[in-house]
């Protein structure tokens, strides 16, 4: 994970670092520079190391959090900072341009060791306001807003959907990444099952993202999943993260990796449905749930087969389709098949959301809530948790979906 981004970090260390440098510290005695100096050499030192994990990111999330916590206050903060004091430096050295306190800067430029004027004062207080604001954010959004989650409650509504199964109760959760709930935070997995039993649903749906990397992290939260009740039971999916591609595994390893967590998902007494598909009855009606295995775009693997999750499946009966990401709606499930309702997660909402903004947003087409084409309708959670424990204005939800037949709900 580092890795990737390992060059961009050391740049804006770079220029973060050299600015306080050049500005605040280069003037003062060696004995005040010193715990600079260490704090840029160990910041160094900890990013190289990220950079070096053996796999995408380490089997420890613990780990992975410590260094985006010293991350956030050893470069974020004073990056903030420091872009507000360029900018009160800018704007002086422009009034400086136009003749302005000429008198008391003569022909000095941008960098100058002059004593800072208003600009300059405003330019650093604003950075070092914004900074500390951002740390507040992180702060909250990793310590408050992750173990936030809700509780979302809505319908979708079809003429194909059998008189027997109107008012039939789906609980969607989706992108638990149980590797992530160690300590305090286990007690987050514990109230959202019990969230998820309290509904009494029909049928539960998982739909993808168990692990964050390795199937050790399940055994902590094995007795507590298996608790998941539902008259029609557990039906799951896999999801990116379920098929070891973050372990550094040659490919053979790597689908033996699978295979196992494959298994230990059909321990917890869940259905895990890979291109297949189930019956669900009522009386004398029906209706079909399919699952996909995970079909996404880019570096995602794409191993939905739409037409081996439908093999025998009439064209004519009310269908529920569950794959983990989203992009395969439009690319696969909408043109191959007569699914009215595909179920999917991934996105997680992107964790972030101000003022109706999302990261997401600008990834997926559809990224939360629901999506129609025609009559034909895709949800898309937020999912539970996340590899990294943030959320801000993005809660974690589990989403209670009540199937209603058009004519009763007229």
């Amino acid at each position: 994970m580092i890795a990737k981004i390992l060059i961009p970090i050391l740049i804006a260390t770079i220029l973060t670092y050299g600015y306080f440098y050049w500005f605040h510290i280069r003037r003062k005695k060696w004995w005040l520079q010193l715990p600079f100096f260490l704090l840029l050499a160990f910041f160094v030192f900890m990013t190289v190391k990220a950079a070096s994990w053996k796999d995408y990111f380490p089997d420890d999330n613990s780990e992975l959090e410590r260094y985006l916590h010293l991350l956030v206050v050893a470069l974020m903060v004073p990056a903030v900072a420091a872009i507000g004091g360029v900018i009160g430096r800018f704007f002086n050295s422009r009034k400086h341009s136009r003749g302005v306190n000429s008198q008391l800067t003569g022909h000095r430029k941008f960098g100058s060791a002059v004593p800072l004027s208003r600009c300059q004062k405003c330019g650093e207080v604003i950075g070092w306001c914004l900074a500390l604001l951002n740390l507040g954010v992180y702060a909250y959004g990793t310590f408050i807003g992750f173990r936030q989650f809700e509780v979302v409650h809505v319908t979708y509504a079809s003429k194909n959907l059998p008189a027997a199964f109107d008012g039939y109760k789906v609980v969607l959760f989706s992108d638990a990444h149980v590797g992530t709930y160690k300590g305090s935070r286990s007690d987050i997995l514990r109230r959202a099952v019990d969230s998820i039993n309290a509904q009494h649903a029909d049928l539960v749906v998982f739909a993808g993202d168990l692990l964050n990397k390795r199937i050790e992290e399940l055994a902590p939260h094995r007795q507590l999943l298996s608790s998941i009740k539902a008259e029609d039971g557990v039906i799951a999916v896999m999801g990116n993260h379920d098929y070891a591609e973050y372990l550094d595994l040659n490919s053979d390893d790597r689908h033996y990796q699978s295979l196992a967590n494959k298994d230990s998902i059909r321990q917890l007494r869940w259905q895990l449905l890979n291109n297949a598909h189930a019956v669900l009855r009522r009386g004398g009606d029906s209706i079909f749930i399919a699952g996909m295995e995970n079909d996404g775009e880019g570096r995602f693997q794409q191993l939905g087969n739409v037409k081996d999750a439908l093999e025998g499946v009439p064209y004519n009966s009310f269908l529920v389709m569950v794959e983990h990401d989203p992009t395969s709606w439009r690319r696969k499930i909408l043109p191959e098949c007569h699914a009215q309702l595909t179920l999917s997660g991934h996105t997680h909402g992107g964790q972030l959301s101000l003022l109706g903004l999302s990261p997401a947003m600008f990834v997926y087409k559809e990224h939360s809530g629901f999506y129609h084409s025609g009559d034909r309708a895709l949800y898309v959670t937020k999912g539970l948790g996340g590899v990294v424990p943030f959320r801000l204005g993005c809660s974690g939800e589990i989403v209670v979906i009540t199937l209603k037949n058009i004519a009763n709900s007229q």
